[in-house]
């Protein structure tokens, strides 16, 4: 079927999918006051969580620093 084109979406279980090396890690960092102030306030903003605004800086940053 898949050499066929067919989709096979239907015999996976989606649930239990993972992208290998994306696998979260959690670590402490130390930041000023302004910073989380600016941060939490962007991500209210945003309707979104602290983390998530971390993370999407240090993609962005990454991704420019290659």
């Amino acid at each position: 079927m898949f050499d066929d084109g067919e989709d096979m979406s239907a015999y996976f279980d989606w649930s239990s999918v993972r992208r290998p090396g994306h696998e979260p890690k959690r670590f402490a960092v130390a930041l000023p006051a302004w910073m989380v102030a600016r941060i939490d306030s962007r991500a209210k903003l945003q309707g979104t969580t602290r983390s998530a605004i971390l993370e999407a800086l240090l993609a962005d940053r990454l991704k420019a620093t290659g």
